[in-house]
């Protein structure tokens, strides 16, 4: 039996480079800590040591782990937080060249790689169409959405062309837990994610 694994997420150089720019609460700060390890933080969570590295391997070292855990296959998504922490201009660029990256990838490695589109929420229209672009262009299998954008749940009804989009397209969104939005007022303790 084939073990396809769909909760694996990726990182490219350039949505790391934007995140550790960005300003405000999404923003990938490192530090070392009293031991001389370094320490990543993004948001409300301290990263394990080597966690944004495994992010960024979609090679060999990637394949090595699969094979260790006995996964023949992954479906590949951007990891959190996701592009609407950027301003409209830079998440519509960011999920081109991040769904660009992910479909060299599986070329590359097509029996072992497969994956989900990262949408640009900030504008659902063009959210939608690189939903199309990445599905019939780059041969994604979906998309992958955070469960609000910015404090908006998705049944609001500008977010409808996403998903219309999806079923006239025959692919599924997977909704994602996301982290409360600022404006929720809720608050959070940063805890490690290993």
């Amino acid at each position: 039996m084939k073990r396809i694994a769909i909760e694996e997420h990726f990182y490219t150089e350039e949505f790391v480079h934007h995140l550790r720019s960005n300003e405000g609460l999404a923003r990938l700060e490192t530090t070392i800590d009293e031991k001389g390890n370094k320490i990543d933080r993004l948001e409300y969570f301290v990263l394990a040591p080597g966690v944004v590295d495994s992010l960024l391997d979609l090679g060999e070292g990637r394949i090595q782990q699969m094979d260790k855990d006995g996964i023949d296959m992954q479906v590949l998504s951007l990891m959190n937080p996701g592009l609407e922490v950027f301003d409209a201009a830079t998440g519509a660029a960011l999920a081109k060249s991040t769904n660009d990256e992910l479909a060299d990838v599986i070329q590359k490695y097509p029996d072992r790689f497969s994956g989900f589109a990262a949408l640009p929420m900030l504008e659902p229209e063009v959210a939608a169409d690189e939903l199309e672009r990445s599905v019939k262009m780059l041969g994604l299998k979906g998309a992958m959405v955070k469960s609000h954008v910015r404090g908006e749940f998705l049944d609001d009804t500008k977010y409808w062309v996403i998903f219309e989009r999806a079923e006239a397209l025959g692919v599924p969104i997977y909704i994602h837990p996301t982290y409360p939005s600022i404006s929720s007022g809720v608050a959070l303790r940063a805890r490690t994610l290993i």
